[in-house]
């Protein structure tokens, strides 16, 4: 599920992080391209923006709509921090990006506590948002056509809005929830947590895998799914009218699929 390129920014921060044994704070190379073109800290946005890409090391990122006209960046941190180690924006055409420091190599972070809070329009459709973060809970609650949330170490909440084609979550550990109001296709990863998905329609196409972790899914009593149930351990439960065929269960003309696969966890069909 993750992009070739979230996964060699990954790879790339881990192999160059340094820990001193002696007590040290820990060294990071933190680079990105176009780096010249960034500004830091805190500012409000009155370009046109229509997709966002954050890509947070370390801290809580919220992104939610608001009575405003501007896209407002706002950062906290629990101590007094120079320009490199505050967050780095570019507007990109209508593109925002989100960086968590300046690009640079040997960089300290010791005892840096940092969060990160967006603010969009209340009227305003993103295109793309994509978040990408190490450590630190994710909440989102905007719309957007396509969601693509990669969390290595946090909760990640998200609250759908109007019509979207796309949700994607990798959550390596954390508790995943979803409120949807309509969304085409929704993919779900979790290694470590549980998941609960609140869709006021079903969507045509669901795949949630879970390692670890119940699994809930809230669904209208009329709903058209076919829902096809993979559980190593741990047990099916449902109080809507499934009937069973085959390995799936259907109810109404099971148009929508849902696949579940859960290594260790209960799943559990709920009525919305």
């Amino acid at each position: 599920m993750k992009s070739f390129k979230r996964l060699m920014i990954t790879a790339i921060l881990a192999a160059a992080m340094i820990v001193c044994l002696s007590g040290c704070a820990i060294k990071v190379s933190y680079k990105y391209d176009n780096a010249d073109k960034y500004i830091a800290g805190d500012r409000e946005i009155a370009d046109k923006i229509e997709n966002i890409d954050i890509d947070y090391m370390e801290g809580d990122v919220t992104l939610v709509s608001g009575e405003t006209a501007k896209v407002i960046i706002k950062e906290t941190a629990n101590q007094e921090i120079d320009d490199k180690l505050k967050v780095h924006t570019w507007v990109d055409g209508s593109t925002l990006h989100v960086k968590y420091c300046e690009s640079a190599k040997g960089l300290s972070f010791d005892k840096l506590e940092k969060k990160l809070e967006i603010t969009v329009p209340k009227d305003l459709k993103l295109g793309d948002l994509d978040i990408d973060s190490s450590a630190g809970d994710i909440k989102v609650d905007c719309s957007a056509k396509e969601y693509d949330i990669d969390s290595s170490a946090g909760n990640v909440s998200i609250v759908q809005h109007g019509e979207s084609d796309m949700i994607s979550i990798d959550a390596s550990a954390g508790n995943v929830r979803v409120e949807a109001e309509k969304v085409r296709k929704l993919d779900a990863d979790m290694s470590a947590g549980s998941g609960e998905f609140i869709f006021a329609e079903a969507p045509e196409n669901t795949d949630i895998d879970s390692s670890a972790g119940n699994v809930t899914i809230y669904l209208p009593e009329n709903s058209d799914v076919a829902i096809e149930p993979e559980i190593s351990a741990g047990d099916f439960d449902y109080d809507l009218p499934l009937t069973k065929k085959g390995e799936k269960y259907i109810c109404g003309s099971g148009a929508n699929k849902i696949e579940i696969d859960a290594s260790a966890g209960d799943v559990m069909i709920r009525k919305k």
